[in-house]
């Protein structure tokens, strides 16, 4: 399979004309191979960089099974997190529909924050001076779930449950990766994942 292969190198500092600037660097490689990948993560831990990794998914989401993912770190004893979010927007909407997802977050015990938004315009009847005018038109509501775990089946059901009314889309981040754990991951993200590399100049060698 291959994947996307983002690099983001440490910022450099650019002195021109006697002026110090910060110049962020990266390096884009299209249909990197697994061998790939491992040696340039490979190459950088030599030349003494430490190795941040993250998989971004959002292209292929649907062909990703992060609750399986979550099954082989259980597996291997990897400390992971997990969370939970909301995608397209559709977190956002009337207090009949809000309603309905802060009910299935009480069920399964998840905290939650819920914004309104008012609209304040020259055709809006909202006077902001006067409280007893603000819900006098359908304000907009917006929840925003507290959900980030260390065992992803936790809101498993509560992820299916929210599907079904809304979109939502799951995280999950080993707490450290190493060579191991990568090659792991590798085998189970599918074609076309972007891989981030993220470089930091390593302790030992500054």
């Amino acid at each position: 399979m291959n994947y996307i292969l983002t690099v983001k190198y440490p910022k450099q500092e650019v002195i021109e004309d006697g002026k110090e600037s910060v110049t962020n660097v990266k390096e884009n490689i299209e249909d990197a191979t697994v061998d790939q990948l491992l040696e340039k993560y490979q190459e950088f831990q030599r030349v003494g960089y430490d190795v941040k990794v993250n998989f971004v998914t959002s292209d292929v989401y649907d062909e990703f099974d992060v609750f399986k993912m979550a099954e082989i770190f259980d597996l291997n004893a990897i400390d992971y997190s997990a969370k939970l979010k909301f995608i397209n927007g559709s977190n956002k909407g009337s207090h009949d529909y809000i309603s309905s997802l802060a009910k299935l977050f009480d069920r399964y015990t998840f905290d939650y924050d819920i914004a309104i938004k008012l609209k304040i315009n020259e055709k809006s009847e909202i006077d902001f001076q006067n409280e007893d005018t603000w819900f006098g038109e359908t304000p907009i509501y917006q929840i925003n779930p507290k959900i980030k775990v260390k065992d992803a089946k936790l809101f498993k059901n509560l992820y299916d449950e929210l599907n079904e009314i809304a979109q939502v889309s799951a995280e999950i981040k080993p707490k450290k990766i190493e060579e191991k754990i990568l090659l792991l991951s590798l085998d189970n993200y599918p074609a076309g994942t972007e891989v981030v590399f993220t470089l930091k100049d390593s302790e030992i060698y500054e």
